[in-house]
């Protein structure tokens, strides 16, 4: 009788920790992300562009800004950190990379967490080639 008991404790231990995960985490973690975002894009990837011969007219990086930011519904500091300002990358091309935000406080949390690890970049990068998601060299 007591198995029965603890497993139905196990079960809805888990079942909380499941949702804490999904629907608490992703909200809590994205906000303490957001410093660490603008700091990377004020001290290294928009001096770098602006250094960059090879980028778009403002105009265009403004548009392509709007159209990635509406693709993923975030800010999309993974535009500058991927290059998605110069003349050769398409706004498709750079619509086609995951933000940061959205692997890590989007869809991972949903994943199992015993499944992905998310300190080996190796296994995680052969999921996401596996699943056919597109990302940088």
């Amino acid at each position: 009788m007591r198995r029965t008991a603890d497993r139905g404790f196990n079960h809805r231990q888990a079942m909380t920790e499941e949702w804490f995960r999904t629907h608490v985490l992703p909200h809590v973690s994205g906000v303490r992300f957001l410093p660490y975002q603008v700091r990377q894009i004020r001290h290294e990837h928009l001096p770098a562009m602006l250094r960059d011969e090879d980028r778009k007219s403002l105009a265009d990086i403004a548009g392509d800004l709007v159209k990635v930011s509406a693709r993923w519904r975030c800010l999309p500091f993974h535009y500058f950190r991927y290059g998605g300002y110069r003349r050769g990358m398409t706004v498709e091309r750079a619509c086609s990379y995951m933000p940061e935000s959205a692997l890590f406080h989007r869809f991972l949390p949903r994943v199992n967490r015993d499944t992905v690890d998310l300190d080996d970049k190796t296994s995680c990068k052969k999921i996401l080639a596996s699943a056919g998601i597109p990302q940088p060299h």
